[in-house]
């Protein structure tokens, strides 16, 4: 085992050794615990099903935006070129749209009432799904405050909202804070929440008086 406290990539993602195997894995009874490895058993089948509906060319993309798996995703260069160069890369990247989509679904499906209760748990699923990165977690966590702000009939506040599932985070692993991919995912939403409002009315302004928005 190794340690290096330069990895700052994978101390952030809470990783702080790294283990070489000599040999094979070597499966040597059944884990009693096994139930916690039921979201990667899962996401494991949903990938092979993917494989076996969808072209080899478009597998990987559906794999990465359902499952936040971009490991065959990004083999190839071609594309994760052409979707950096067209600003779409973020598509890709599980986050609040995956979280929105999977809550409103839940809604439609079920009613707000008995979505509020089912969420919780299939939001804690979803996360560990897609291996609880920043992004993901982070939504997740938010998703999972306003569900119970919901259910306690109290109004849910964005930046409270935003700031707690920060603190949950760095208090599970502090060095999460060196993670780019938390810093961006934060300080996006924090600037949709701060100026959003102000760029849609600007926005909607300018618009209206070229007679493109009414």
């Amino acid at each position: 085992a190794d340690y290096d406290p330069e990895i700052t990539s994978l101390l952030a993602k809470g990783e702080f050794l790294i283990l070489r195997a000599t040999d094979a894995a070597e499966v040597i009874g059944k884990d009693k615990f096994s139930f916690l490895y039921l979201p990667a058993k899962f996401s494991h089948t949903v990938s092979g099903k993917i494989d076996a509906v969808f072209p080899s060319d478009t597998a990987p993309f559906v794999k990465a935006l359902l499952l936040g798996n971009t490991d065959s995703f990004r083999e190839n260069l071609e594309t994760v070129s052409a979707f950096s160069i067209c600003g779409v890369s973020h598509i890709v990247a599980v986050s609040g749209m995956h979280v929105a989509f999977l809550v409103g679904f839940l809604n439609l499906l079920f009613g707000k009432r008995k979505s509020s209760i089912i969420s919780i748990p299939v939001l804690l699923f979803f996360m560990a799904l897609t291996g609880f990165t920043p992004s993901v977690s982070r939504a997740g966590i938010m998703g999972i405050v306003v569900v119970i702000s919901q259910l306690c009939a109290r109004e849910n506040d964005n930046i409270t909202t935003l700031s707690l599932s920060l603190i949950i985070l760095l208090l599970i692993n502090p060095c999460a804070v060196k993670s780019i991919s938390l810093q961006l995912s934060y300080a996006s939403v924090l600037g949709i929440y701060l100026f959003g409002n102000t760029f849609n009315s600007v926005l909607k302004s300018r618009l209206a008086n070229r007679g493109l928005f009414k």
